[in-house]
């Protein structure tokens, strides 16, 4: 028969399945203390050293719903370095473009430029605002707290991608696309934005899996 510790360590990985390695993690640090504290409780028999162990430790779903906001709070911050990151590679290919090729490669598709420029300053207007409102609202439910996040990596993405494009119609107008500064440029971009894509995807599947696990 199992015993109290190993029913709430079950209950634990059942609550963390969204993440079977902070799962494992977490059951780890956690069945090391508990076990610790039973056999400190000398005067009292196993099973109820440890019931008391558990009591004292803490109800299974706070204990991992902390743990599951601290795993997503993490993921959250790849995220916005990824967004940051990517803003940065865009604004560098922006200004090699500048000193590389004529100005009449920019009057020669007036709309493009127009992408190339202002959609980028979209994109840093997104991401600047959604982390201004993840910062103020630090306690938010789990089911809300990383939307700003999840909202502000996917529209600066996009905004990234247009500014992409008109840079890179730009290049070709110029009939230069295929020179290695613009094309390291361009690929360079292209390979951030992936970069931010894939961790505002992984952030939308953690944080949902989370929140289900969590109220399952």
């Amino acid at each position: 028969m199992a015993g109290v510790i190993d029913t709430y360590l079950a209950e634990l990985d059942r609550r963390l399945a969204f993440d079977p390695a902070l799962g494992a993690r977490v059951r780890a640090e956690v069945e090391d203390h508990l076990h610790l504290a039973a056999e400190a409780e000398t005067a009292l028999p196993r099973a109820d050293a440890e019931q008391r162990a558990v009591q004292r430790f803490g109800d299974a779903n706070e204990i991992a719903a902390r743990f599951a906001r601290d795993a997503l709070n993490a993921q959250a911050g790849r995220t916005w370095l990824a967004l940051a990151a990517t803003a940065g590679a865009t604004f560098i290919a922006m200004r090699l473009r500048r000193m590389l090729l004529d100005t009449g490669a920019f009057d020669a598709v007036p709309f493009a430029d127009f992408l190339d420029r202002y959609a980028f300053i979209a994109a840093l207007v997104i991401g600047i605002g959604g982390w201004l409102i993840f910062r103020r609202q630090p306690h938010r439910a789990l089911d809300r707290r990383f939307l700003p996040v999840e909202a502000a990596g996917t529209l600066g993405f996009v905004a990234l991608l247009f500014s992409i494009a008109g840079g890179a119609v730009i290049a070709l107008m110029a009939g230069r696309q295929f020179e290695l500064p613009a094309l390291t440029a361009l690929l360079l971009e292209i390979a951030m934005a992936g970069w931010l894509a894939t961790q505002v995807w992984r952030l939308q599947q953690r944080s949902r899996a989370a929140v289900k696990a969590l109220k399952g």
